[in-house]
């Protein structure tokens, strides 16, 4: 029933407009209208319009008990369905898609009212919940109190630390009185959120201070059950926030945090560790060392860094890292090098070209090598491992030998798609003309969709007046990616003052004249036009 919950913070923008919510003050014959109204509401929040759900909220107010229960239920529904992201995109939004306020006045609802509606408690709950997102600040405040017992409940309650009513925040933060009794799901679950608040700007200095130091507190007595099968249950928000505390109060042992490390797969997660874990453990070489051998890279390059930092100058075998895959070691390894010794990198890379690290080797000579040098790697573009033909297109591409044109156009006809992609790129990457009249006959002759989407898109950067005959000619292919770059090919114009020769203005004229090609009127116009003010004499 509610499939459309991953695209439901997407709001339509041909969503139609929202039926009045009925004012429960009136008198009894409007009941039967607020239950077909309330019955529309829910097939468009079903069908995907989230503005409906304020819409749905407006119900509980209604006289009739069993309407109330039933907007309850959907309320529910949709919330249950809600992770913490969702939730903090919906306190943004859930205000602005309708003036709740009308035609109740929400100071004086009674929650109890609303209670005795449902039947089930947790559906109540979750009304209240969504209640703290509600426009009304009185009615925000009473749902706050009424859930600061609720542990389940403390991530609407810290959401409100943000809020724009200083007497909403204040109710806030006294029901978190007891957020050093949260166990550790329940206290995770409210940092992601307590870091949104961290960067926002309504929050109350003097209330984030206390309530900062309370939550460290209590990540700090909680500190032993936080080993890695604890911790991955989380999401990589709810982590940082974690990591930070923890490396902040050093929580963390060097042996603890190289174990995260070990099973930690986010970049971001990885580099926030290593920045805080450098700044705040004292480390020596040799601990340095142990991070330099580490799987992930991002890890690789900080202790690089780190170890620099401590020595001062290369060390013993520090060559071996111009083998690393990651280019910023490599480049930063070659700056230590260039700076303090005359050690020759490029014959370094020549050198262990045979070797197994034949796959960096080819790029670190496109990295520091001459255009000569191409001649050494040229001959591993028909290798059998596609890794060393990825390469040695790079390198081709960095080292631009006068035969890359042709290299290039060769291997972009290879059967092996990564091999045609990475071809492809190249030529985007360095602006690689090809030939709009060749890139056309390769279209015709070759059965690969894929790559006539790459040719369309390579045609589509060609000299204006060179591609326009071939792209007005591929106008009513029925392929939309390729369509799409026809349509960038006829509209892109790069040189106002380039001009057209009568042979070719001609050619074109024939082309806009043939019914096959289906080219529209408008676009014939706007052609012909550019042809009369391009014309050479």
């Amino acid at each position: 029933m509610f499939g459309f919950l991953r695209n439901l913070f997407i709001r339509s923008e041909t969503a139609p407009a929202m039926p009045p919510v009925p004012n429960p003050a009136a008198n009894k014959r409007v009941v039967v209208s607020e239950k077909k109204l309330l019955h529309d509401c829910i097939q468009m929040l079903e069908t995907g319009h989230v503005s409906y759900l304020s819409s749905i909220y407006a119900f509980l107010v209604s006289d009739d008990l069993s309407i109330v229960e039933k907007a309850a239920i959907y309320i529910a529904k949709y919330a249950r369905l809600m992770n913490v992201k969702s939730l903090i995109q919906l306190d943004e939004m859930f205000r602005g898609y309708r003036d709740m306020a009308w035609p109740t006045d929400w100071k004086y609802v009674d929650l109890s009212r609303i209670e005795k509606a449902i039947d089930n408690r947790d559906d109540f709950l979750w009304v209240v919940r969504i209640g703290t997102f509600h426009n009304n600040g009185y009615y925000r405040e009473k749902c706050i109190r009424y859930l600061k017992d609720d542990h389940d409940s403390y991530i609407f309650i810290f959401l409100r630390l943000n809020d724009w009513v200083r007497e909403v925040r204040q109710a806030a933060f006294e029901a978190l009185e007891s957020v050093g009794e949260l166990n550790a799901d329940e206290l995770m679950s409210c940092l992601s959120v307590l870091e949104k608040l961290r960067r926002s700007g309504r929050r109350d200095y003097y209330m984030m201070k206390k309530l900062d130091a309370k939550v460290s507190e209590r990540i700090r007595a909680l500190a032993p059950v936080f080993d890695w099968q604890m911790i991955k249950k989380y999401d990589e928000s709810t982590r940082r926030f974690l990591y930070r505390n923890l490396l902040e109060n050093d929580q963390l042992s060097k042996d603890e945090i190289y174990s995260i490390l070990e099973h930690e797969n986010s970049p971001k997660c990885q580099l926030l560790m290593m920045a805080m874990f450098l700044n705040n453990y004292e480390l020596s070489v040799e601990e340095v060392d142990r991070f330099l051998s580490h799987k992930s890279l991002i890890v690789q390059y900080k202790a690089l860094e780190q170890k620099y930092k401590i020595t001062g100058k290369p060390w013993d075998g520090i060559e071996e890292l111009l083998l690393s895959p990651s280019r910023r070691i490599r480049e930063y390894v070659r700056y230590i090098l260039n700076k303090h010794t005359d050690f020759d990198c490029r014959s370094y890379y020549i050198h262990n070209l045979e070797t197994p690290a034949r796959a960096v080797c080819i790029l670190g000579i496109g990295e520091t090598g001459r255009t000569e040098d191409s001649e050494l790697i040229l001959k591993y573009v028909d290798d059998e491992n596609f890794r060393i033909v990825r390469n040695t297109i790079k390198a081709i591409g960095a080292l631009n030998p006068p035969e890359t044109e042709e290299i290039l156009w060769k291997l972009l006809q290879d059967e092996r798609l990564p091999v045609m992609v990475q071809a492809y790129r190249i030529i985007i990457d360095h602006n690689i003309k090809c030939g709009a009249e060749r890139i056309y006959a390769l279209f015709e002759q070759t059965g690969s969709e894929m790559l006539r989407k790459k040719l369309v898109a390579l045609l589509a950067k060609e000299s204006y007046w060179d591609r326009i005959p071939y792209i007005l000619m591929l106008y009513s292919y029925d392929e939309e990616d390729i369509h799409e770059s026809v349509l960038k090919g006829l509209t892109r114009r790069a040189n106002t003052y380039a001009s057209v020769t009568g042979e070719k203005a001609a050619r074109i004229e024939e082309i806009l004249d043939d019914e096959r090609y289906a080219i529209p009127e408008k676009i014939k116009q706007r052609i012909r036009f550019n042809i009369s003010i391009s014309k050479t004499k």
